[in-house]
């Protein structure tokens, strides 16, 4: 079969933003990857990145979910949920849509774009809020039809000689695939075991060249072993609380006594650990009829109730505590706060409209619109103003602003910050550095929003962008923090002329 290898990806040194998807044009001459707001293309031997096109906002805050690149120089790539594939010329220009999107009958995303050898047809994923309705679909370029070609819950490829490669439950499979009629023929066979794979967004870790090259990384899910643990302001590690586990998010009740975590594997679930016992309780059962991934929400002010966000804004649920009992707020938006009246702040899923949700379900009204992304609200305790992070200014930056109105604001984080967090008087508010630091900046509220320079306090050991895996207790002294991943890096496998084990 093959042997693995380490497999990385240096970016052009004159680009230090963030990168999520690269793409190698057909002549092997240029790579073609995104920016936090761009599409940019680089010379494969080194050179001055130029750019393709501008991303909208909502695109520029999502992680790369695909492009492909044909012989005349036509790049289609993924923008995300809730919005159709994007064509561009790789010369440059304005991007406009290749399909159109269903919302309507639960689509929530296209993604994993793949040119079929004709150049013209575009084999993708289209994932549903029903993952038996997530498929894949081929469809013409300029054309509004398209074709079914299989139900899956996670995307395929297609491979020369004649193959579609998808992942099911693990296990990656090759079938007989016509790339002039997109039908399928003979019976799957299984390729390769213990692919890693998340049902919740439909990625696969795997890839295909045209030339008989696989690669893909191994292991079903990465399994994380974190440690929820108190930390000092000074870093000190204070004590350990539970079980190590899968964690990926952390959020201190406002009684101090609780903590709702994100627990994997994916499709992820939300629990509550007793900081007294480190008993874990789960909250949500994401494979007993609820759509995607169970994101933490906000704590209601009096710790009795928990806002849950379903992934792809498939809905905002108001859960129990005590007793797990759930009723269905809203559907289309997620929430990040919780009102002193009872009604939750939320926004769509840019962060372009910041909406308020009253206590009846049902429709929320929106207060505040821009063109540019933002997210992660966080109320100020006195509920007159509001901490997030934006993406106006081309990085996202922690910002403070009046509340309800917007009118007031000002920019605190100096180089990038993301998990913007209060001190319980609103006199500190804390936010993670683009390294990973985890920085405080005194704010004061009583004239008007002066916000002091950011400091830094320490690193938080398992950072991971736009989750926040530390919780800071009301008083300031200490974090509720996720630390020490023991996740085993998973391997990266090559398999060259992977087709002669079919035969």
């Amino acid at each position: 079969m093959g042997e693995a290898v380490g497999i990385s990806f240096r970016s052009p040194a004159r680009e230090n933003r963030r990168r999520e998807f690269s793409l190698l044009d057909p002549d092997g001459q240029s790579i073609a990857f995104f920016t936090e707001d761009k599409l940019k293309r680089v010379p494969a031997g080194g050179g001055l990145p130029q750019t393709i096109c501008n991303l909208t906002p909502a695109r520029a805050a999502l992680p790369g979910d695909g492009g492909t690149w044909n012989a005349s120089g036509v790049i289609v790539f993924s923008t995300g949920p809730g919005s159709p594939l994007m064509r561009v010329l790789a010369g440059g220009g304005p991007p406009t849509p290749v399909t159109t999107f269903d919302a309507s009958a639960g689509e929530v995303r296209q993604s994993w774009p793949q040119f079929l050898p004709d150049g013209r047809h575009v084999i993708y994923f289209a994932e549903n809020s029903n993952p038996d309705k997530s498929a894949i679909y081929v469809q013409e370029l300029g054309s509004r039809q398209r074709s079914l070609v299989m139900r899956n819950h996670l995307h395929a490829a297609w491979s020369p000689p004649g193959y579609l490669l998808f992942a099911r439950e693990g296990t990656l499979f090759a079938q007989r695939m016509d790339a002039k009629t997109f039908q399928l023929s003979g019976e799957p066979v299984a390729i390769v075991q213990e692919v890693t794979s998340n049902d919740s967004n439909g990625r696969s870790a795997f890839a295909v060249s045209g030339n008989g090259v696989l690669v893909y990384r191994g292991g079903t899910t990465a399994q994380r072993y974190r440690q929820l643990a108190w930390y000092s302001r000074e870093g000190k590690r204070l004590g350990e609380i539970g079980q190590p586990g899968d964690y990926f998010s952390v959020r201190l009740s406002p009684d101090e006594k609780s903590a709702a975590l994100v627990v994997g594997p994916p499709p992820l679930d939300t629990w509550i650990m007793n900081l007294e016992t480190g008993v874990l309780a789960r909250l949500t059962n994401v494979g007993k009829g609820l759509s995607g991934s169970a994101w933490i929400g906000p704590w209601s002010p009096d710790s009795q109730r928990l806002g849950v966000n379903l992934a792809n804004s498939a809905g905002i649920l108001e859960v129990t505590a005590a007793s797990g009992n759930t009723r269905e707020l809203t559907k289309g938006i997620y929430t990040d706060d919780w009102l002193p009246d009872g009604s939750m702040l939320c926004r769509n899923y840019s962060g372009q409209e910041v909406m308020i949700l009253g206590r009846d379900p049902g429709g929320a009204r929106t207060i505040n619109s821009t063109p540019y992304t933002r997210g992660e609200f966080r109320l100020a305790p006195n509920g007159k103003f509001v901490a997030y992070n934006s993406l106006e200014s081309g990085s996202r930056q922690v910002f403070v602003a009046s509340f309800p109105s917007f009118d007031e604001k000002r920019q605190v984080s100096l180089a990038g910050g993301i998990n913007p967090a209060w001190r319980k008087d609103g006199k500190e508010l804390f936010f993670v550095a683009v390294d990973g630091t985890l920085m405080s900046a005194d704010i004061d509220t009583s004239r008007k929003i002066e916000a002091g320079t950011p400091h830094p306090l320490f690193r938080i050991p398992a950072r991971n962008e736009q989750v926040f895996t530390y919780s800071p207790a009301g008083d300031g002294k200490r974090f509720l923090v996720i630390d020490r991943d023991q996740a085993q890096p998973a391997q990266m496998m090559v398999v060259v002329n992977w087709t002669a084990d079919l035969k």
